[in-house]
């Protein structure tokens, strides 16, 4: 068996070195980390309905069946079009062939040691082509539980499959069997699921400073030096309509009431349209600073918010647009404006990617306000990571310019800490729409222009913010955290520090216990000074 599997290796090679038959397409090429596939299967590792083989220096991406593999390979390479190969492809090919390096020297048939060592460099960080991704997916058919698996994971599968089918009928996985399951599932939908989050805080703070404005570092009123209160109460309730339209709607506290009270925070539908087109109708949630990491907290500058009304998504082979027209209406008496957003964002390869993004506000009985920005980011290596902003927000009044630059570091096996170093200067006037920065205490102030914190615009009294945070993963349980944050007084005032520690134990998969201390000095432009003790316990379901 193994001398007819060696000969079948030889017999592809000499069929690589000749002319090839037609082409049908490039099993060779690249799928990009950019690529909605590549993020479909890595979402489905992590879920472990992708599993690794047991050999393979290259981890989930390699060959499982060495026999199965030749195969597949000797039947791809009769159609493949070697005279019209790509640098790319080529050099994929050779780190194929690596892996039957063995089977080829005991054949005979020897590569040049270069040519080795060239194919074999940089394997861990391999970025796969369509031919393993199609291996990848066939040994998935071939392990999948069909009858376990729920329709959203079986949805991915079935849309890797028709991605790469052509490439899969060489594998000649049982692709049968998987369409039945889908269709089998199908008949089952409608059916409704729970989940949420609790957050529970135990707080004390030694001062209860309140500032000239009306509004607290840890709270709002006066003197008082603690309180218990959850600060998150979500109920998600979610239902698959059909195989095209979703439905999802929260449930959430108020944290600021109370009297505790519940209010709908979301509710909208999902629609998908045939041409990659998709559509959100409802009140739904945005967050496009998270979508580029550009903040690592509670809050970005300017979204993580709820919208009221539509947005449409059209997705790219490397990116996607979205756009959307709202007339957000918060749970305040205040009567809201219009609001309107667009944003495109594009993958140039797997490391480098950019982003354009515009929001218009519409306030009603106050200046229209407008900010548009643009990212990019750049993946140094698998660990370190570099990303930029520029903004330019129009307040009716000023028009204020801002600069951001992040430096991320992850954690690795060897390492002892993750790393974020970030720095951001603005003009006279800039705003902030959310609490960005200020997590635990409020020390710049911050004003959502929908009558729910209006301070005075952080730009008029600062100009420069200096942030860093390290993450420590101890081990599953275990992780400790530490926060600066420095925001330069524009003036000759005092500038405002804040500075946390904190220790998080996970007791199990789905409750956590996080001990936080924060400190806060001259907040607001006024000498406030506090700290905060809080024991906060974290429950997902």
């Amino acid at each position: 068996m193994r001398t007819a599997r060696v000969w079948l290796i030889l017999t592809l090679v000499v069929i690589l070195c000749s002319s090839a038959q037609i082409a049908w397409g490039s099993p060779f090429s690249t799928v990009s980390r950019g690529h909605w596939a590549y993020k479909d299967i890595e979402y489905l590792r992590l879920k472990g309905i992708i599993t690794s083989p047991e050999e393979g220096p290259e981890g989930y991406w390699h060959f499982a069946d060495r026999g199965e593999a030749a195969a597949a390979l000797a039947r791809t390479l009769e159609v493949f079009d070697a005279s019209t190969a790509t640098e790319e492809e080529k050099s994929n090919l050779k780190r194929i062939l690596v892996f039957f390096a063995k089977d080829l020297e005991t054949a005979g048939v020897i590569f040049p040691k270069d040519d080795l060592l060239a194919a074999s460099a940089g394997t861990e960080d391999v970025q796969p082509s369509r031919f393993e991704t199609a291996g990848l997916l066939a040994r998935t058919l071939e392990t999948v539980d069909r009858e376990t698996i729920d329709k959203a994971d079986l949805e991915r599968v079935d849309r890797l499959v028709d991605e790469y089918r052509e490439e899969l009928d060489l594998w000649a996985p049982d692709l049968e069997g998987l369409e039945e399951r889908v269709a089998q599932i199908e008949e089952g939908v409608g059916g409704w699921r729970l989940s949420g989050a609790l957050r529970f805080d135990a707080n004390y703070y030694r001062a209860g400073a309140v500032g000239s404005e009306g509004y607290g570092i840890y709270g709002d009123e006066p003197g008082q030096d603690g309180d218990m209160r959850f600060s998150r109460m979500w109920l998600n309730i979610s239902k698959r309509v059909d195989d095209k339209v979703s439905f999802f709607s929260r449930l959430e506290m108020n944290p600021r009431s109370k009297e505790n009270e519940l209010f709908l925070d979301q509710a909208y539908f999902l629609t998908d349209f045939p041409g990659n087109w998709s559509s959100y109708i409802g009140r739904w949630y945005f967050d496009w600073e998270a979508d580029d990491s550009l903040y690592l907290g509670e809050e970005p500058i300017f979204t993580h918010r709820v919208m009221n009304g539509f947005m449409i998504r059209y997705d790219l082979p490397m990116g996607h647009f979205e756009a959307y027209a709202s007339r957000p209406q918060k749970e305040t008496d205040v009567e809201q404006g219009y609001e309107f957003g667009a944003r495109y964002k594009m993958h140039l390869s797997e490391r480098l990617w950019f982003s354009l993004n515009v929001i218009e506000r519409q306030l009603y009985e106050d200046f229209d306000k407008q900010v548009l920005w643009a990212v990019a980011g750049l993946d140094l290596n698998p660990f370190w990571t570099v990303r930029g902003a520029i903004y330019r927000q129009d307040t009716g009044t000023d028009t204020p310019y801002a600069f951001q630059a992040i430096l991320q570091g992850k954690q690795t096996e060897r390492g002892l800490t993750s790393f974020w170093l970030e720095f951001m200067s603005f003009d006279q006037g800039f705003e902030l729409w959310n609490r960005a920065y200020q997590d635990y205490g409020t020390f710049m102030g911050w004003n959502d222009g929908e009558g729910g914190h209006p301070t005075t615009p952080v730009g008029a009294v600062y100009d420069n913010i200096l942030f860093i945070r390290l993450d420590q993963q101890w081990d599953e349980k275990i992780s400790t955290f530490q926060r600066y944050v420095l925001a330069l007084h524009r003036y000759d005032g005092e500038n405002a520090i804040n500075f946390t520690v904190g220790l998080k134990y996970r007791y199990t998969p789905h409750i956590a216990f996080v001990l936080v201390y924060d400190k806060v000095e001259e907040a607001f432009d006024e000498g406030l000074d506090d700290h905060l003790i809080q024991l906060r316990t974290e429950v997902w379901f």
